[in-house]
């Protein structure tokens, strides 16, 4: 029970990290292109992620202080990677080390995988949306159909008993 409850937490945690990933990476870019570094950058989005995602807030603001005490930056992102265990922050932490290493524009490549996060969460939407018809079919053949039975032809054996066709067939 301990540890079909703590796969339960933990599946909800991924899940509302996942989520509110976009939002961030939305923040992480603004900040980095109103020309802040990026420790400041993820210092202040911490802060203001807050309301939207504490989990995210609590991953931000221990890589935050983990940066602080002299952390490596790629060691300090893949810590953080590893604590949340959710693919796309691991795949954006791989990103950001990959282009920290390359020197290339980290607001551009978060950019990128902010739009790629968007398309990913759009695809799961349709695929759920798919599989509703068939997740539907079952109450409705148990608990729809009957009732509209009831009603289209209720009227009609009504009408049929009180008329006597059956007494009529039966008698005769």
């Amino acid at each position: 029970l301990p540890q079909f409850s703590l796969k339960i937490i933990t599946k909800r945690r991924k899940d509302r990290i996942d989520r509110a990933l976009p939002d961030v990476l939305d923040l992480l870019i603004v900040c980095m292109e109103a020309g802040l570094s990026l420790q400041a950058t993820i210092n202040r989005v911490a802060d203001e992620v807050r309301p939207i995602s504490m989990d995210l807030h609590n991953e931000l603001t221990l890589l935050n202080a983990e940066l602080r005490t002299g952390i490596t930056r790629e060691a300090a992102l893949k810590n953080m990677g590893e604590r949340t265990g959710v693919q796309n922050v691991n795949s954006l932490v791989g990103m950001m080390v990959q282009s920290d290493k390359m020197g290339t524009s980290i607001s551009q490549a978060l950019r990128v995988h902010s739009a790629f996060l968007r398309t990913q969460r759009a695809q799961k939407a349709e695929e759920q949306a798919a599989k509703l018809p068939v997740k539907i079919m079952f109450p409705m053949l148990l608990f729809i159909f009957p009732a509209v039975f009831v009603v289209v032809l209720g009227p009609a054996v009504i009408h049929i008993m009180q008329s006597g066709i059956f007494k009529n067939m039966a008698g005769g």
